[in-house]
């Protein structure tokens, strides 16, 4: 029962994304457009189609891990992806950038791409953490989920811009509307909306990670305190200094991930408890 109730809720803001499209397609198509597209939605949030694998490496770069771990790394990788219920340890890639690391695939085979900056950064302890939080995500379905929801949301807005630039200039060269008022008005707050419900989205699924990552590893201090290096090391601490210092720190409830703080809170009171 608990599995069908996160099941649901996780694909409730996908829902709503889809009830958006259903909105602009029944007053753009009619009745019947907006049941087509309704079905289209509901099949394919069921099915959530993602890249294949092999076209999402080749976009990341990811290369094999070169650097040698050591035994303990490897048997406690092997625990945690059988204790998540994953065919096969995952296999790890490396990539450049920023301090980073994120998933690609699902149970039967799956691939954590970590940045090479974050693998000089943490120790073996805490690159375990790091590696079953994305395990998590990788159980919990939420890669395809996640990355799914953004695809909605980037669409919304393409959708979005092109029907009020139709508008426009149906209206300049004709004089007449394509449309009432309030389909343009719709339009106009479309992708906001979209936007929320995808950063809803994924603020779950990352808390939901994190809670995951802990009951794998029984460590919940390893993992606050890579992301607290990780926040450290992207220079976020002192961005978010300056902000709060000028007054225009950005609003939390419009960003995509939850807040390193927050995560690193609820991870402490989880290691006070155990």
């Amino acid at each position: 029962m608990r599995a069908v109730r996160e099941w649901s809720l996780s694909r409730l803001p996908l829902a709503g994304m889809g009830g958006v499209w259903v909105i602009a397609a029944s007053a753009t198509f009619g009745v019947w457009g907006g049941v087509a597209v309704a079905v289209a939605v509901a099949l394919a949030i069921v099915a959530l189609p993602h890249l294949p694998e092999i076209m999402e490496l080749r976009i990341a770069h990811a290369r094999p891990l070169q650097r040698r771990m050591s035994e303990r790394f490897g048997t406690r990788l092997a625990e945690i992806s059988r204790a998540a219920g994953l065919a096969q340890p995952p296999e790890i890639r490396v990539i450049d950038g920023a301090p980073n690391a994120f998933s690609i695939g699902d149970r039967r085979h799956c691939v954590i791409l970590i940045s090479r900056s974050l693998l000089e950064l943490l120790s073996e302890r805490h690159l375990i953490a790091v590696i079953a939080h994305e395990v998590a995500h990788v159980a919990a379905g939420d890669v395809r989920l996640i990355r799914f929801g953004e695809a909605m949301s980037r669409v919304t807005f393409a959708a979005a811009v092109l029907g009020l630039l139709t508008g426009a200039v149906t209206y300049m060269i004709t004089g007449e509307q394509m449309a009432p008022d309030w389909v343009y008005w719709f339009l106009a707050f479309a992708p906001a909306a979209t936007s929320l419900l995808q950063t809803a989205l994924s603020r779950r699924r990352e808390y939901a990670a994190d809670a995951r990552s802990v009951r794998l590893t029984g460590d919940p201090g390893a993992l606050s305190q890579a992301l607290a290096r990780i926040q450290f090391a992207n220079g976020a601490h002192m961005k978010d200094t300056i902000e709060e210092f000028a007054g225009v720190r950005g609003r939390s409830w419009m960003r995509t991930h939850p807040p390193v703080p927050d995560r690193i809170d609820r991870l402490q009171r989880m290691a006070g408890r155990n």
